[in-house]
């Protein structure tokens, strides 16, 4: 049975859910037809897999600084790569703590940093202050990872059909690299900074050519608190 063919008891699935449209641009399976409303932004996939990649990436790097306990918020749509595998192959004894309130992501993943949920926290809910919290509660020489939609590569076109989006279901906020970048202040960026996720320590064989589909529309960084 797949994805598509189970929806859990009380999921509106004719409704676009944050975690299920990040489920079907990575190609998982647990989505429905009303997440493909992308189309408006095609470079949407292009962007969920890069963002995929980072957290890979990121994790790898973090495991090899000799950080083996890791907090996941937003933890989403169990898929290949998560938090725990990637971790656990550089520290086999590496331990997860994922976080989520979501009930979709819930009913999917019962057994079962904040990547690509910034972008889910409006500007009343104060996004520097969620990142300036969960600093508090680490200490020093903690790794904070984070990612963040932005708006600094979408056509006006797109940008417009995304916001109104937003208006009729929970869904991200793209934001520009200066608003992103406020919300770092509390560590100290590790190099390359805050970039294009394609550009943050980027594999050897990796294709940063620009024939790439479309460029990559969110930011990147991994920041180590003083």
């Amino acid at each position: 049975m797949s994805g598509q063919d189970w929806a859990p008891t009380g999921i509106d699935v004719s409704r676009p859910h944050p975690a299920r449209v990040y489920d079907y641009h990575i190609g998982g399976k647990t989505n429905y037809p009303a997440e493909r409303f992308i189309e408006v932004a095609p470079q949407t996939s292009v962007t969920a897999r890069d963002n995929r990649a980072f957290l890979g990436r990121a994790v790898r790097y973090a495991a090899e600084q000799g950080i083996d306990r890791f907090l996941d918020i937003g933890t989403g749509i169990p898929a290949p790569g998560n938090t725990h595998e990637v971790a656990q192959e550089i520290v086999p004894s590496a331990r997860v703590a994922y976080v989520d309130n979501d009930p979709i992501v819930l009913a999917h993943a019962r057994a079962l940093m904040p990547v690509a949920i910034l972008h889910y926290v409006s500007a009343a809910e104060d996004p520097a202050g969620v990142v300036n919290r969960l600093l508090e509660a680490v200490p020093s020489g903690s790794l904070l990872i984070a990612s963040h939609t932005t708006s600094d590569f979408l056509p006006p076109i797109s940008a417009e059909r995304v916001l109104e989006i937003n208006d009729d279901a929970e869904f991200m906020l793209p934001r520009p690299y200066a608003e992103i970048a406020s919300f770092l202040t509390g560590v100290e960026l590790v190099e390359p900074g805050l970039v294009q996720a394609p550009l943050w320590r980027p594999e050897e064989d990796a294709d940063l050519s620009p024939e790439r589909p479309a460029p990559s529309w969110i930011y990147t960084a991994v920041g180590r608190k003083a």
